[in-house]
């Protein structure tokens, strides 16, 4: 089995008895060396493929996205779920969720996922949802600067809160408790 975290070109070789269990009249002569083995590494990439159009600041969104392996098996790895002000969506843009993915990607795969974040509460405008798999670098891949993905717009909207009194009563005495109605609006 290739350890998962190999990339390169390596020789294939072989060592009859490699723990010198036998006495033989040579022990000088037992590896044996093929010809070079090309180890093709994981090639992660990300699609945003699904996303609300607005939110509201603190709350949580769902966005769906779709992690593709075009190389070799990869190990676990983390999903990042970000806004971004602009369409290159990068790890110095403000990450609101991540998932772990235990498992990895099989070799020429891909495995859809939804990943949870929560909008900031000092954020409201519009911003860029993207997606980079393996934000963290935590998987050999052939080529690391394909990772993230671009999805839409997203309005974000923050909190305007309004208040009105309803009712209230004419007169009160002093030291005495009052009752007020009121309505707050967002």
């Amino acid at each position: 089995t290739i350890p998962l975290n190999y990339s390169n070109d390596y020789y294939v070789g072989v060592i009859a008895d490699y723990g010198n269990n036998i006495v033989e009249s040579d022990e000088t002569n037992n590896a044996g060396v093929g010809g070079l083995l090309d180890v093709v590494e994981a090639d992660l990439t990300a699609a945003v493929t699904s996303q609300p159009d607005s939110a509201l600041t603190g709350e949580t969104i769902q966005v769906g996205a779709t992690i593709s392996n075009s190389g070799g098996q990869g190990g676990p790895f983390y999903v990042g779920l970000y806004l971004s002000s602009d369409m290159t969506i990068t790890t110095s843009d403000v990450r609101i969720g991540t998932l772990y993915v235990p498992s990895g990607i099989g070799a020429e795969t891909s495995l859809p996922v939804t990943i949870n974040g929560t909008i900031p509460l000092n954020y409201s405008n519009d911003y860029y949802v993207g997606v980079i798999a393996d934000y963290s670098n935590h998987t050999v891949e052939s080529e690391e600067t394909n990772n993230a993905g671009v999805g839409g717009l997203l309005e974000v909207v923050a909190t305007d809160l309004t208040s009105a009194v309803t009712s209230q009563p004419d007169s009160a005495l002093t030291g005495k408790t009052i009752q007020v109605g009121a309505t707050i609006s967002n």
